[in-house]
């Protein structure tokens, strides 16, 4: 290997580590060397679950607020195949959020807390910002 080829690649590695979930030293943020696995919801997979819950309020962890009230506006169901239920949580946010698309730890009093990937939304029937989270479940 020539010299300029292996120095190159040394300064390229922190990069490809941060890349990987580790800082530039390989350091992962979890104790066992991954990253922390997502919290999944309990009781709360199915549509007909987030169903019931349609108009309740959710706490969304917001990096400088500390948590935001998250409306439930509509659970839209997208399934097109019987052995997978496809559906889409909306949600309102109170103006000026302004959440980036990213995974957020959401917490509701039923429902206890979760992750969800949420992403902002165009949808212009709710009053503040519109956000929505999807779902995909092989069916039993």
């Amino acid at each position: 290997m020539k010299r300029r080829t292996f120095v190159a690649g040394l300064a390229a590695a922190p990069w490809v580590l941060a890349g990987c979930g580790a800082d530039s030293q390989g350091n992962r943020s979890g104790a066992s060397g991954h990253p922390p696995a997502p919290v999944v919801p309990q009781g709360l997979s199915r549509r007909h679950d987030f169903g019931a819950l349609e108009g309740d309020i959710f706490y969304v962890a917001h990096p400088r607020y500390g948590s935001v009230d998250a409306r439930l506006v509509g659970v839209e169901d997208n399934t097109r195949d019987a052995q997978l239920e496809q559906f889409a949580l909306r949600f309102e946010l109170p103006p000026g959020s302004a959440l980036q698309d990213a995974l957020y730890r959401v917490e509701h009093a039923q429902g206890g807390r979760f992750d969800l990937f949420m992403q902002r939304s165009s949808d212009d029937s709710v009053a503040g910002e519109g956000y929505v989270a999807f779902f995909s479940h092989l069916t039993d």
